[in-house]
């Protein structure tokens, strides 16, 4: 692939007040079913939401990738390119837009968004993978929005964004720059949403479909089984296992994106649509953040559900914080977070901050303990998510150990699950999750995955059940979403 740029860009905005509408119905009125199209949305703590989401629709410009092979379109021309680390060409094309942005806007004004599948492992760890593909997805896909809304929940203000080339004629490439943003606006404000798009919002339909599994329970109470095996003979301290669940179904994406983020609100809440399959995802747990040269960390283990009254939620709580098990694993989590940070961080910035407190979602609470670092002058974004990718809680400890291990005793790769989800923006900051509470729609079947931690004292049929339990918010989901199919 031919060297590029760099090219010099900078950001173009308005804004509209938008006091009657929600990113849904801005979402829906600009992106419909076009591929190419995602929605980022979080709610802090599982309580309060975040005060910005952002939406890209009809982006055909990214970067697809699989098997150290993959695709990069940029301005509808597209390159073939091989690799041993995606990440470097990612940070090719980064590095080939210098980009002024706008310090009146939010911090991500573009970039690369999109996921990073867990089985790129390969590529940072040299860690093998199942024969079996799964599902056949591509490894990671990062879309190159140069068109952005975000939605500001607390002026409630949509600001479209678009991208102005600064080489050559700067006053022709101003022009055409608002003429694409007053085309937006017209686009947004011309289209009409239906009565149809409102829910109910008390139904809680059960999932009269059958689901299926890539194991069943006595292939995956082996893998326990071995996995301990491991464990006393001091390969591993912990070791994650994860089973997938499929449910054949015709469903618009979108109902599912809408269903999960009613029943599991989460701090890192995600919808993209591609060509072929869609990813929703209502995840609790930061992979990595970096932002103005910090780094942090969050890892979250130990959970219990949450109580019926007020009084059964704090004994909850109580009993979680007193469990010596949850508390040993959050624990051993927090020192290999420690680790990955340490691996980037200047030497004395990391620091753990707020240990061992509770956070509460819709269905169940957390442990959760923040890991802080400055990153060093030699290192960048990309550095850092090489130094925490995989996250320990969806790999185990060691990692490349638990690593290995999952690579021997899970039938076919994980494809998104466990991955990352997020942004890189041209400034060198980053935001991602990790891919867990995450489903993939596609046309006639959806897929959940979901884990349990295996440690000494595991026990195959608790195991089977967390497994599970981790899955309940997502075929809830895909009920509810079900019931916009079957109107008439």
């Amino acid at each position: 692939m031919a060297h590029r740029g760099p090219e010099s860009h900078a950001v173009l905005s308005t804004s509209l007040l938008v006091d009657g509408d929600t990113p849904i119905a801005a979402f829906q009125k600009l992106a419909g079913n076009r591929p190419g199209s995602f929605l980022l949305e979080s709610v802090e703590g599982g309580e309060l939401m975040g005060r910005y989401s952002f939406l890209g629709f009809g982006i055909r410009d990214g970067f697809h990738f699989s098997d150290g092979k993959g695709t990069v379109t940029h301005r509808g021309a597209l390159s073939e390119v091989e690799f041993d680390d995606p990440l470097r060409v990612l940070e090719s094309e980064l590095a080939s837009i210098r980009m002024l942005a706008d310090p009146e806007l939010p911090r991500f004004q573009g970039g690369a968004v999109g996921y990073l599948g867990f089985d790129c492992v390969r590529y940072f760890e040299g860690i093998p993978l199942p024969d079996s593909p799964g599902l056949g997805l591509p490894e990671g896909i990062l879309l190159f929005p140069d068109e952005l809304m975000i939605f500001d929940h607390l002026r409630h203000r949509l600001t479209f964004v678009v991208h102005m080339k600064m080489d050559g004629d700067r006053e022709s490439a101003y022009q055409h720059g608002c003429d694409r943003l007053l085309q937006l606006v017209d686009h947004y404000s011309g289209a009409v949403l239906s009565a149809e798009d409102a829910w109910d919002a008390d139904l809680q339909p059960a999932l009269n479909q059958s689901a299926t599994h890539n194991r069943d329970d006595a292939n995956l109470a082996a893998a326990i089984e071995q996995a301990r095996e491991a464990i006393v003979e001091g390969e591993v301290f912990q070791v994650v296992l994860s089973r997938r669940t499929t449910v054949d179904c015709k469903l618009d994406p979108f109902d599912l994106y809408r269903a999960l983020r009613a029943l599991n609100p989460s701090p890192y809440m995600f919808f993209f649509r591609f060509d072929e399959f869609s990813v929703v995802g209502a995840s609790p747990e930061v992979l990595v953040r970096l932002e103005d040269g910090e780094v942090l960390v969050r890892p979250i283990a130990g959970t219990r559900p949450r109580g019926d009254t007020q009084e059964q939620d704090r004994a909850l709580e109580q009993e979680l914080l007193a469990d010596e098990k949850e508390l040993a694993e959050h624990r051993m989590l927090v020192d290999l977070a420690r680790n990955d940070v340490g691996r980037v961080a200047r030497v004395g910035s990391v620091s753990v901050q707020d240990p061992l407190r509770i956070e509460r979602y819709s269905h169940v609470m957390h442990i959760v303990t923040d890991v802080h670092g400055r990153l060093r002058d030699d290192c960048s974004a990309f550095d850092v998510f090489r130094a925490c990718f995989p996250a320990g809680t969806v790999s185990g400890a060691p990692k490349i150990r638990a690593m290995e291990l999952i690579a021997r005793l899970e039938p076919d790769r994980r494809g998104p699950y466990a991955g990352a989800v997020g942004y890189f923006d041209f400034n060198g900051n980053m935001d991602t999750c990790i891919a867990i509470r995450t489903l993939v729609a596609e046309s006639e079947r959806v897929h959940i995955q979901a884990g349990a931690g295996i440690v000494f004292d595991s026990v195959a049929e608790r195991e089977l059940e967390e497994c599970g339990n981790k899955s309940i918010v997502g075929l809830a989901a895909i009920a509810r979403a079900m019931t916009r199919r079957e109107k008439p």
